[in-house]
């Protein structure tokens, strides 16, 4: 599909538009309203033009392959049952904190250097996720049911409207930033290389774990909680520290 330059293209209805080739945004506006733009290509699919592309849900389907080459919004949901690389380009939900990410079994969600802004995520089991050397800024929960997630790149933003929270399976974090005044909540043990708490981690009753050298950083304004948990690190600098 191409939209060409200085042209507009308004969806507000609710169907499905199957995509099977590569999306062409070269208009001034792309927006879909409730709509669901699902890629179900066999190939290589390439969204890329000059505009910034104003998705509802967007869907990957099984067996599909989608490469960024532009920015894009999000409205609603994001299905990724194949694989989508958003390679150093930025993904930004912009709905509210009903809305999910999902990666089924079988999908995968990989970048080199990107942004992605979501609000709940779940990694189902038999998914995978690299987020490279870039960044997710998670507003809501992360959930890992079973996936497999590179423990050695990315940053971990928690920057919640309300209270964050880590659930599922054990996941090994690259980095992990509480971002200020914000609170994070370990439902399940969780590994990391360094955590920088700006905001407040309340581990709980679980454990925070090293993957291999670790470092915990708590400048002033932040403060790290447990009730029964564990905490250990290699290095740790802080200002506010709770362990009853």
């Amino acid at each position: 599909m191409n939209v060409e330059n200085s042209s507009d293209l308004f969806i507000n209805s609710s169907s499905t538009i199957n995509i099977s080739g590569d999306w062409l945004a070269d208009g001034n506006t792309a927006s879909f309203g409730g709509s669901v733009v699902s890629f179900v290509g066999s190939g290589v699919q390439l969204i890329s033009g000059v505009t910034d592309s104003d998705f509802a849900t967007l869907d990957i389907a099984l067996g599909a392959t989608v490469t960024l080459e532009q920015n894009i919004q999000i409205s609603s949901n994001i299905d990724i049952s194949g694989i989508l690389n958003i390679e150093s380009y930025t993904i930004n939900q912009t709905s509210t904190t009903t809305n999910n990410v999902v990666i089924y079994s079988g999908g995968n969600l990989t970048a080199t250097s990107g942004f992605i802004n979501v609000n709940l995520i779940t990694l189902e089991s038999g998914s995978s996720f690299d987020i490279g050397t870039g960044t997710i800024q998670i507003n809501s929960t992360w959930t890992n049911n079973g996936a497999s997630v590179n423990p050695n790149t990315g940053n971990y933003l928690f920057n919640p409207d309300a209270n964050a929270y880590i659930n599922g399976n054990t996941t090994q974090f690259n980095y992990i930033e509480v971002a200020t005044g914000q609170i994070l909540y370990l439902n399940t043990n969780t590994d990391f290389n360094s955590l920088t708490l700006n905001g407040f981690l309340n581990v709980q009753s679980y454990t925070l774990s090293p993957i291999t050298n670790s470092d915990i950083s708590i400048p002033s304004g932040g403060g790290l909680w447990a009730t029964t948990g564990k905490i250990i690190c290699d290095n740790f600098t802080f200002a506010r520290f709770c362990f009853p």
